[in-house]
């Protein structure tokens, strides 16, 4: 509720606007004065949000009294006056006065005018509060529009020009990231959320008065976590040696000052916005390789990063064979030696992150494979949305296992999705006619009399497999069935299963079960062939 005033010499016209306004109950009446210089006290005293000024008044007139108040005074005045004279409302403009009302008053006009000052009066204190904001809380912005931007930078995410101004980032700048490490178990004496908040500004102090000598500029300093990163701009003068000086300095005060220990891992220099996040990648990798006693300062070298390693293709084939056969044990041993040896050579960790995507790739396809997408591509989303937050190769290789047990442990027991009746015509049709060579997608069209393309599309759609990976797989199942139940030749074999080839039958056969038909046999007569292989 706005405050008001009444500043007139007339007694009887003061008291019946207030008995006029205390019944609107929309205004509080906080005082009234009978010529300027009492109302110069009064609005001295009370500060009120509006006053209601008589113009002519004995001893000081309202616009003398408005005058005197000054350009400091937060009252807004409404004049009201008997005469109809512009002199007076020239000067009364000139007073900033927010109203002119003619006597005798009316009083609608009276409460249209009040309410047209009481709006102002919010609009001016919203700009205020506003303003008195920003300066109060333009640091903090600041850190987090800083904190916001250097966290997409190191995801990846492409920024426009105009953020990188904003920033005081360059495009053709060196940039280089630290990780600093705070050992937690030192942290006992900083366990509330005021005390992180204190002791986190006496790291910040401290690191800018420390770091800032051997860098061109201090870019940002990020004390959100437990393990925080330092981004500076460096130039023609930049040594390692100084920087590994001031950061084991830095350890050293850290430790005398809140006793807390520190160690750092520091990337190298790279140029403009993508240096940042390949200098953090960098640090990343020397955190996640160093050995557990490892203390001090420790610096990224080329040989932490194999340019040689690649994903060989032979990989996906190993992992698609112990999936069909349904091995998972074997399949984690095999996860669990292809990541040690990530681990052995400290192969970076976007490289491992590659590894990983190519790995939930093939048992993407293996899940479609078995007409199951649909239902267990739930299991592997959770590892395709997360893997990219591992920051080891332990714990990718972890996520990796538990994510093939599960979908493997799912596939024991999944029942498959229910299928139109045209889809369970053409399968039993495929099971039926395996055996005739020209079994493919246009006689398959011409034998249900529907378009190719129409066939295929719904065939693919419901079954979540292709009509020809279909045709293959009950194919290759047949030709298993054959080689064990009557261990004819392999060319028999072939022309059984529709194969006029018996040498692309094989090929077939060794890429969907990882072994010749002629080993297959030969293992399976000496019974020692595992029978682990799916049906």
């Amino acid at each position: 509720m706005k405050t008001l005033v009444i500043i007139d010499d007339e007694v009887f016209f003061r008291k019946s606007l207030i008995n006029f306004l205390e019944k609107q109950n929309i205004y509080e009446i906080a005082g009234e004065a009978n010529n300027g210089q009492a109302g110069i006290r009064l609005i001295e005293n009370v500060k009120p949000d509006i006053a209601l000024v008589d113009i002519s008044m004995p001893v000081m007139s309202g616009l003398d009294m408005i005058a005197a108040l000054g350009a400091d005074c937060r009252t807004r005045f409404i004049l009201s006056t008997g005469y109809e004279d512009f002199d007076y409302a020239k000067k009364a403009i000139s007073l900033q006065v927010r109203g002119y009302l003619l006597k005798p008053l009316d009083h609608q006009e009276l409460m249209e005018t009040l309410q047209k000052v009481s709006n102002e009066i919010d609009q001016e204190d919203s700009r205020n509060s506003y303003v008195n904001n920003y300066f109060q809380f333009r640091d903090l912005y600041k850190r987090q529009m800083q904190l916001n931007f250097f966290q997409k930078i190191i995801s990846g995410t492409t920024l426009s020009p105009d953020n990188l101004e904003k920033i005081s980032v360059h495009k053709n700048s060196g940039y280089l990231t630290i990780l600093m490490q705070i050992h937690s178990a030192n942290l006992e004496m900083w366990d509330e959320k005021s005390d992180f908040s204190l002791l986190h500004n006496i790291l910040e102090n401290i690191c800018r008065e420390i770091l800032q000598p051997v860098c061109k500029e201090l870019i940002y300093i990020d004390y959100s976590q437990m393990r925080q990163y330092i981004i500076i701009e460096t130039d023609s003068s930049f040594s390692f040696t100084d920087l590994e000086q001031s950061c084991l300095r830095l350890a050293g005060i850290y430790d005398n000052t809140v006793q807390i220990s520190t160690f750092f891992c520091c990337g190298t220099p790279h140029e403009g916005v993508e240096g940042i996040r390949y200098s953090y990648e960098e640090a990343l990798s020397v955190f996640h390789n160093r050995a557990a006693s490892s203390s001090g300062f420790l610096c990224f070298t080329p040989q932490s990063h194999s340019s040689d390693f690649t994903l060989k293709p032979l990989v996906y084939d190993d992992i698609l064979i112990f999936l069909r056969q349904r091995n998972s044990q074997a399949l984690c041993e095999y996860i669990d030696k292809y990541f040690n040896d990530i681990i052995t050579k400290k192969i970076h960790i976007r490289q491992t992150w590659s590894v990983a995507a190519a790995f939930l790739t093939v048992l993407d396809g293996f899940i479609t494979e078995c007409n199951q997408r649909e239902t267990l591509f739930p299991l592997l989303e959770n590892a395709l949305n997360t893997y990219q937050n591992c920051q080891s190769a332990m714990q990718l290789k972890q996520l990796l296992q538990s994510t093939c047990n599960t979908v493997l442990d799912s596939l024991a027991d999944e029942k498959s999705p229910r299928k139109s009746a045209l889809v369970s015509q053409i399968q039993e049709y495929i099971r039926l006619n395996f055996n005739q060579p020209d079994l493919r997608l246009e006689t398959i069209a011409s034998h249900f009399f529907i378009n190719p393309q129409h066939l295929s599309a719904v065939f693919s759609q419901e079954s979540g497999v292709t009509l020809t990976s279909y045709i293959n797989v009950c194919r290759m199942k047949k030709a298993r069935q054959f080689l064990l139940e009557n261990s004819p030749s392999i060319q028999n074999v072939a022309a059984l299963c529709g194969f006029s080839d018996s040498g692309y039958f094989s090929k077939c056969f060794r890429k969907y079960y990882g072994i010749s038909p002629k080993n297959f046999v030969s293992l399976t007569e000496k019974n020692s062939y595992p029978g682990s292989i799916g049906t």
